[in-house]
């Protein structure tokens, strides 16, 4: 039996987010909804419309009103299992290696291939240079010509990591 803290290693997480399960157990079951969320550090996930809480907000002093939020809450992962695609019921999922080498999820009640959901990062990297920022192309250019850059020492080259690349330099 898994305890509360047991971690499931990444390598066996057949359920990603994006993908269409339903709940197997608990007051929730029968539900389906879409993985909103994975958080594999504590075996949960996040799934739209299913555990919904209510929280209530109070009005602000500057006259904004309360209201009450409803948010989705974790499941555990044990709860939940992956829609077959063809026929919507849950199933368990096995993997296997197509002819090409690419390992793929496969259903285990009708043997199709599940397909990984596709997603986009949400919060876009940017690197946005404004009128104060230091261009790349800039950031190496010697501007007062006084500056002694400072010396650096030599990284030791010790240890059983150097010591092989050594052996196979000669």
């Amino acid at each position: 039996m898994l305890s509360m803290h047991t971690h499931i290693h990444t390598h066996r997480w057949t359920i990603l987010k994006g993908d269409q399960v339903e709940v197997i157990n608990g007051p929730e079951k029968g539900k389906q909804g879409t993985v909103l969320k994975v958080l594999r550090a504590a075996n949960r996930l996040i799934i739209e419309g299913v555990n919904v809480r209510r929280r209530t907000q109070k009005p602000t002093p500057n006259g904004q009103a309360g209201k009450i939020i409803t948010y989705p809450a974790a499941l555990n992962v044990s709860n939940v299992s992956l829609l077959d695609p063809e026929s919507k019921q849950p199933t368990k999922v096995s993997r296997r290696f197509l002819e090409d080498g690419t390992r793929v999820r496969v259903g285990r009640k009708s043997g199709v291939v599940l397909p990984k959901p596709e997603w986009k990062r949400e919060n876009i990297r940017r690197a946005a240079v404004g009128g104060k920022d230091t261009l790349p192309a800039d950031v190496y250019e010697v501007t007062w010509e006084e500056y002694a850059a400072p010396e650096r020492k030599e990284k030791k080259k010790e240890g059983p990591t150097f010591a092989a690349a050594a052996a196979t330099k000669e």
